[in-house]
């Protein structure tokens, strides 16, 4: 039987350029990971596609330039030595920081979208870093992570604090706070491995709500101790970045760390796929 439509002369064309929906990104099988092969692929897509350490470095200006203006207002109200002040200062220095959260988020969730779309084997353009598909989901979860340490830090480190502040019991405070320390070291490595490491790639992949934080504890499912490596390489990478660029005579950092903060998105996005079931794909060379 012929199920064809037959075609109708008087309907209006479709609009140029216009293409169906994505299909919605179901996951597989996971696929075997190393943290170490992460970073080898992050290298090779910066080194094949060097554009994307530029956009890394505009996106970072974007995404600190609220707390950068609240930085260089503290300090100068802090220079006048006027008390008032000083205490002003910090308070404007909190709440530049406080609205800083959702231009953080939004550009740390484009440059995720644009490492996805590396890892998966193109070259995307810049524009894709400033759209704002998931960006409510990306503010909340920066937020309640922020929330979340800021209360178990008081929570941990406060009783510690306050026993240092009493003139008579000093060893005790000291005792409370190095163990709170370390309450709070394993909660953030939990924390951190569990649901933070991939929760903004989970979004600029599609997922919402709690969804990304579902998504994202899914993914580090039994690789928890990987994860934790995997962490660790990305703050030496950091670090070996910071080095780098102090000894270029300090100009180097231009460059050394917005190169660091592209291999880590593109490594992440790397990891990623892979616990998703997807094989990452290095895009051509330019």
């Amino acid at each position: 039987m012929n199920t064809e439509q037959p075609i109708d002369p008087y309907r209006a064309p479709d609009a140029l350029g216009t293409e169906p929906a994505p299909a919605e990104r179901s996951a597989g099988t996971p696929l075997d990971w190393e943290p170490f092969e992460s970073f080898q692929f992050a290298w090779e897509a910066v080194r094949r596609h060097w554009m994307v350490v530029l956009y890394q470095f505009v996106a970072g200006i974007v995404g600190a330039l609220i707390a950068t203006v609240g930085s260089v207002a503290q300090n100068l109200m802090a220079l006048s030595g006027d008390g008032d002040l000083v205490l002003l200062s910090w308070v404007v220095y909190g709440v530049a920081t406080l609205l800083n959260v959702p231009l953080a988020a939004w550009m740390a969730l484009g440059m995720s979208r644009y490492a996805l779309e590396m890892a998966r084997g193109r070259k995307p353009e810049f524009a894709l870093v400033f759209r704002t598909e998931g960006l409510g989901t990306a503010v909340a979860i920066q937020l309640v992570t922020v929330l979340f340490f800021i209360l178990a830090a008081c929570v941990l480190l406060g009783p510690g604090a306050w026993f240092v502040f009493q003139k008579d019991q000093p060893g005790i405070g000291a005792t409370l706070l190095v163990g709170g320390m370390m309450l709070l070291s394993v909660l953030a490595i939990f924390v951190t491995a569990k649901w933070i490491l991939f929760s903004t790639l989970a979004v600029a992949d599609g997922a919402r709500g709690t969804e990304a934080l579902e998504r994202s504890a899914a993914v580090s499912r039994g690789v928890f101790w990987r994860i934790v490596l995997f962490a660790l390489l990305l703050m030496l990478l950091s670090v070996v970045a910071m080095i780098v660029g102090l000894l270029m005579l300090c100009i180097g950092l231009i460059a050394t760390i917005p190169a660091a903060q592209a291999m880590s998105q593109i490594a992440l996005a790397h990891g990623y796929l892979l616990r998703r079931g997807e094989r990452p794909v290095l895009p051509a060379p330019n």
